[in-house]
């Protein structure tokens, strides 16, 4: 499904290897299509990670860990375990291992860096851009801006740092 929405296979390959390491420090990187919607992605030392992608989701793994997926309404998860995949709320967008990785019927929460937003489950309404920003918050209407911003705010509503 993602694949299409990319318009060709050849979109997604190129998407997949952008998003399977970070290849500006690798010389001599290929990536060749395995069977099942899968691709590998090497280097001159050997396999740096494989990316799957499930036709009938849509979702992307890598080296097997869900990494990319848009489960519910408008919702957009990139990284190692950002977003629930049974999200229930709307409009939610992570970038980041673990952003947003608790939320539920929360909606319009958007997070970006590792672990932003990550214990958030029904708030809504919140920004975190940072590493650990809004780490543990689980209220509504709060932005932080930096790593560990509000970190310590956990049921605030209408914070900004």
């Amino acid at each position: 499904m993602l694949a299409r929405r990319f318009g060709s296979r050849l979109a997604a390959l190129a998407l997949a290897s952008a998003l399977a390491a970070p290849l500006a420090a690798r010389a001599d990187v290929t990536v060749r299509p395995e069977g099942g919607g899968a691709f590998v992605v090497e280097d001159a030392s050997g396999t740096v990670a494989r990316v799957r992608i499930e036709e009938s989701t849509g979702r992307w793994l890598r080296d097997g860990a869900l990494f990319l997926h848009t489960p519910g309404t408008g919702n957009l998860f990139v990284g190692n375990a950002a977003g629930n995949p049974l999200v229930a709320g709307n409009n939610n967008v992570a970038f980041g291992a673990s952003a947003l990785a608790a939320v539920g019927n929360g909606s319009r929460n958007t997070a970006f860096g590792s672990s932003a937003l990550q214990a958030v489950s029904a708030g809504q309404d919140n920004a975190a851009f940072g590493t650990l920003a809004l780490g543990f918050n689980t209220g509504s209407e709060n932005a932080a801006l930096g790593a560990f911003a509000l970190v310590l705010n956990t049921t605030g509503t209408g914070n900004a740092a």
